[in-house]
């Protein structure tokens, strides 16, 4: 008989559609026939080594493909994650022109706020401006009017100096 303590247990063969571990399979210490005339091969829970060694195989080469695989997604993730990067980095760059765009659609807001300042300072003074031309063309107009009195009482004096004039040289 078998002593339970030389009885290990191992995984079964690895299903072909899952790839998972389907059952327990004990494996004797011993030799397989345990000295009992060899037996017979009716209890699926015992494997030879031959067996084991071809299951450990399969189990190896499908963790090998299922690795590939892995790979392969990874290179494929790295692809993508270096599209990406080279998209954030064009847009980064998108976005610096932008800002300078920005920066000098300020300046130049700024100029033309400040040219409408002085635009408005000037228009502000438009009725100061035209108060004054009209009070300097009323004083000319005054000056005008007290030049034309002079000429006109001067010319007066003068006539009536003449008159008199001839009137004392018709006198005498």
């Amino acid at each position: 008989m078998m002593d339970n303590n030389n009885v290990l247990q191992m995984p079964s063969a690895v299903s072909q559609d899952a790839g998972t571990l389907s059952e327990n399979v004990s494996i004797s210490k011993t030799r397989y026939n345990n000295g009992d005339g060899g037996g017979t091969m009716k209890d699926d829970r015992y494997v030879t080594h031959a067996e084991l060694e071809l299951n450990t195989e399969k189990v190896l080469h499908h963790m090998d493909n299922k690795f590939g695989k892995v790979d392969a997604k990874l290179v494929g993730l790295d692809k993508r994650l270096t599209n990406v990067d080279e998209r954030l980095a064009s847009i980064d760059k998108h976005l610096t022109n932008v800002d300078k765009q920005f920066v000098e659609t300020e300046q130049h807001l700024s100029k033309v706020d400040n040219r409408l300042d002085l635009l408005g300072q000037k228009i502000d003074q438009i009725p100061t401006t035209i108060e004054n031309s009209i009070l300097r063309e009323r004083e000319f107009q005054r000056q005008q009017h007290t030049e034309t009195i002079r000429y006109i009482f001067g010319t007066i004096v003068i006539g009536l100096i003449s008159i008199a004039v001839a009137i004392i040289s018709l006198m005498l």
